[in-house]
């Protein structure tokens, strides 16, 4: 099992969207910090806000880390909320100080672990280089160029009009 954690808006699902196009089997249909973990062996899982989810401690786990610079993390963390909610989540200031502290959380969970830590910022820019990056950890041999044609060609600051919940590269 590969567990791809992180906190909302970090490139999570880009990273599974990758390993997925690579052909590494999947598994996200679940209510958040709802996982079956017993019948997720083999598969890659999303473990959103992981902060709030730790898994139950057992073997040593394969985990990609996934994190994002904290000022576009905010915004974009505000203004998916806003979308959804049609109001702002909290000031940037202390949406940066909540992702500095649920940050350390996971980081001391997976320092007992296998772990890759990628930068959303990393996925975005160097595409096949994240690509390789997962597909090695991974310890599969996974389609890397499909890996990284999942990536949208973008910048990867926060853009007020885009949303990235559902787009077609093009």
């Amino acid at each position: 099992m590969i567990i791809v954690a992180g906190i909302a808006r970090s490139g999570l699902t880009v990273t599974m969207q990758m390993l997925h196009a690579g052909e590494y089997p999947a598994f996200e249909p679940y209510n958040i910090g709802e996982i079956p973990w017993n019948a997720c062996k083999g598969l890659a899982v999303k473990l959103v806000d992981a902060q709030l989810h730790i898994p139950p401690r057992g073997k040593k786990q394969k985990i990609i880390i996934l994190s994002r610079n904290l000022t576009q993390q905010a915004r974009s963390l505000n203004k998916f909320f806003g979308a959804i909610t049609g109001l702002p989540l909290t000031s940037e200031t202390a949406l940066i100080r909540s992702l500095k502290r649920d940050y350390a959380v996971i980081y001391r969970w997976a320092r007992k672990q296998r772990t890759l830590a990628l930068k959303f910022e990393d996925i975005i820019n160097k595409p096949l280089e994240a690509a390789k990056a997962i597909a090695e950890f991974s310890g599969k041999n996974l389609n890397i160029e499909k890996m990284a044609g999942v990536v949208i060609d973008r910048t990867p600051e926060c853009h007020p009009e885009l949303l990235e919940l559902r787009m077609i590269k093009g």
